[in-house]
């Protein structure tokens, strides 16, 4: 029992570690909050367990197992609503994306009501079992309905995240991308296992739900100090920023493909950001930047861009190469700069 409670107890202090340090790298960015929040539950959720199966008083156990709600119920929720904003990063459809946020909305509802049932010691955990690591419980109807509930949004979530491993408009490198992926999928599987599948079969094992989470937040953290990126997008792409430049600015991906643009380039273009993700920058430029990365950036040169009516449009097109801290490249940053406004009234001015 001392074992278990020992990992229980590592396990809530590295989640909360783990969930200020990832908050701390893009405060800003809805998906590390979400990623911090997700650690962070996982971190209350364990330190739950861990009070629960180390007390001898099985009113105290089953007040811990009520406390532990909030670290877990949010789960059918947060779950789709993180995949939703990975794949805006690592582009998806945008009715992929509407049906991850659909889901996400769904889950919060179920799991407040879950976590006000559970909180009124409503169905939630049923019979208290004695087991050699301390304590367990059988799922109650509302916990197996919660579950039952969730699992569409889990399963199309899951399908999303591994249908786009080798999407080619993701700047992260492979290993990035499969640790992250690998970091969500693990507590996916444990946590509807061990903490409910399981235990409403009436096997009791170790419950790993928690630690999975916490797991899920190691990798997360690992792999932002290895690439030296942040949770999902590097620290040198804000879309805070970007949206608020008039110039165009896109950032390419090493196999030349357009992965983001902001409001101007699509201006420019003619065409809206998002049907511009996965397009190659030389079917509008008769320019190809060098993708590889520089010892600086390439000043701007004139360059014609093809807009969507096919006309040409002058600008001034800029390169600066992008590479994480051990040296991949992970593309460009384009900027356009519109020349029309320069260069229209030198041209009546010479034919006066």
């Amino acid at each position: 029992m001392l074992v278990y409670v020992a990992v229980l107890t590592v396990a809530s202090f590295v989640a909360a570690v783990c969930a200020g340090f990832i908050l701390a790298s893009s405060p800003r960015q809805r998906a590390t909050q979400l990623a911090a929040a997700l650690a962070g539950g996982a971190s209350w959720w364990a330190l739950c367990e861990a009070h629960w199966n180390a007390s001898a008083d099985p009113a105290t156990v089953l007040l811990w197992m009520r406390l532990s709600a909030p670290g877990w119920c949010f789960l059918g929720g947060n779950v789709p609503h993180l995949m939703a904003r990975y794949l805006d990063i690592y582009p998806a459809s945008e009715e992929r994306r509407r049906r991850l946020s659909a889901f996400a909305g769904f889950g919060y509802a179920v799991g407040a009501s879950v976590l006000l049932l559970s909180s009124l010691g409503l169905g939630v955990h049923g019979r208290l079992v004695r087991v050699p690591w301390g304590w367990t419980y059988e799922p109650g109807p509302v916990l197996l309905a919660y579950m039952a509930i969730i699992v569409p949004g889990i399963v199309y979530t899951l399908t999303s995240m591994l249908g786009h491993l080798h999407s080619p408009v993701s700047v992260a490198p492979r290993a990035h991308r499969i640790s992250i992926r690998a970091g969500i999928l693990l507590p996916v599987i444990l946590t509807p296992l061990t903490d409910v599948i399981l235990p409403a079969a009436g096997i009791h094992v170790p419950r790993l739900g928690s630690t999975s989470y916490a797991l899920f937040g190691l990798v997360a953290l690992g792999t932002g100090l290895q690439y030296g990126i942040s949770f999902f997008t590097p620290k040198q792409f804000s879309e805070e920023i970007l949206e608020t430049i008039h110039e165009g600015v896109a950032m390419i991906t090493p196999g030349g493909l357009i992965r983001r643009a902001n409001r101007g380039f699509s201006r420019l273009v003619g065409r809206p950001a998002h049907l511009l993700v996965g397009s190659a920058i030389t079917e509008l430029l008769d320019w190809s930047p060098q993708v590889q990365p520089q010892p600086g950036p390439e000043e701007g040169q004139r360059v014609l861009l093809r807009d969507a009516r096919g006309h040409e449009i002058p600008v001034s097109a800029s390169a600066t190469p992008l590479q994480d801290r051990r040296g991949n490249p992970l593309g460009l940053v384009v900027v356009l700069r519109d020349l029309r406004e320069i260069e229209e009234p030198q041209r009546v001015a010479a034919t006066v």
